[in-house]
Protein backbone atom coordinates (compact mmCIF):
# COMPACT_ATOMS: atom_id res chain seq x y z
CA UNK A 1 0.00 0.00 0.00
CA UNK A 2 2.77 2.46 0.89
CA UNK A 3 4.53 1.86 -2.43
CA UNK A 4 1.34 2.70 -4.31
CA UNK A 5 0.73 5.77 -2.12
CA UNK A 6 4.27 6.99 -2.79
CA UNK A 7 3.80 6.46 -6.53
CA UNK A 8 0.57 8.45 -6.47
CA UNK A 9 2.25 11.22 -4.46
CA UNK A 10 5.10 11.34 -6.99
CA UNK A 11 2.57 11.75 -9.83
CA UNK A 12 0.87 14.61 -7.98
CA UNK A 13 4.19 16.31 -7.22
CA UNK A 14 5.16 16.11 -10.91
CA UNK A 15 1.93 17.83 -12.02
CA UNK A 16 1.49 21.55 -12.62
CA UNK A 17 1.32 23.31 -9.23
CA UNK A 18 -1.47 25.69 -10.25
CA UNK A 19 -3.55 22.77 -11.51
CA UNK A 20 -3.12 20.94 -8.20
CA UNK A 21 -4.07 24.08 -6.25
CA UNK A 22 -7.12 24.61 -8.48
CA UNK A 23 -8.25 21.01 -8.04
CA UNK A 24 -7.90 21.24 -4.26
CA UNK A 25 -9.89 24.49 -4.15
CA UNK A 26 -12.60 23.19 -6.46
CA UNK A 27 -13.01 20.03 -4.40
CA UNK A 28 -13.42 22.10 -1.23
CA UNK A 29 -15.80 24.57 -2.90
CA UNK A 30 -18.01 21.98 -4.58
CA UNK A 31 -18.04 18.99 -2.24
CA UNK A 32 -21.69 19.64 -1.30
CA UNK A 33 -22.86 20.28 -4.88
CA UNK A 34 -24.14 17.84 -7.47
CA UNK A 35 -22.02 17.36 -10.60
CA UNK A 36 -23.93 19.85 -12.75
CA UNK A 37 -23.77 22.58 -10.11
CA UNK A 38 -20.07 21.88 -9.52
CA UNK A 39 -19.25 22.28 -13.21
CA UNK A 40 -21.35 25.46 -13.35
CA UNK A 41 -19.40 26.79 -10.34
CA UNK A 42 -16.15 26.07 -12.16
CA UNK A 43 -17.21 27.50 -15.55
CA UNK A 44 -18.87 30.64 -14.13
CA UNK A 45 -15.59 31.90 -12.75
CA UNK A 46 -16.44 31.46 -9.09
CA UNK A 47 -13.01 29.96 -8.51
CA UNK A 48 -10.28 32.60 -8.99
CA UNK A 49 -7.48 30.05 -8.89
CA UNK A 50 -9.14 28.02 -11.66
CA UNK A 51 -9.17 31.10 -13.91
CA UNK A 52 -5.59 31.87 -12.90
CA UNK A 53 -4.61 28.33 -13.89
CA UNK A 54 -6.31 28.62 -17.30
CA UNK A 55 -4.56 31.94 -18.00
CA UNK A 56 -1.14 30.78 -16.83
CA UNK A 57 2.14 30.08 -18.61
CA UNK A 58 1.81 26.52 -17.34
CA UNK A 59 -1.45 26.13 -19.29
CA UNK A 60 0.56 26.76 -22.45
CA UNK A 61 3.54 24.67 -21.32
CA UNK A 62 1.55 21.46 -20.88
CA UNK A 63 0.25 21.08 -24.45
CA UNK A 64 3.50 22.48 -25.87
CA UNK A 65 5.59 19.90 -24.00
CA UNK A 66 3.20 17.15 -25.11
CA UNK A 67 3.44 18.22 -28.77
CA UNK A 68 7.22 18.39 -28.52
CA UNK A 69 7.32 14.97 -26.79
CA UNK A 70 9.16 16.24 -23.74
CA UNK A 71 8.47 16.56 -20.05
CA UNK A 72 6.86 19.87 -19.09
CA UNK A 73 8.76 22.42 -17.06
CA UNK A 74 6.21 23.89 -14.64
CA UNK A 75 6.80 27.42 -13.35
CA UNK A 76 3.71 27.88 -11.23
CA UNK A 77 2.71 30.97 -13.14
Amino acid sequence: LMDRARAMAADIIAAAPLAIAAIKELIRDTEDLDTEAAFRHMRDGKSPIYKQMLDSEDAIEGPTAFAEKRDPVWKGR
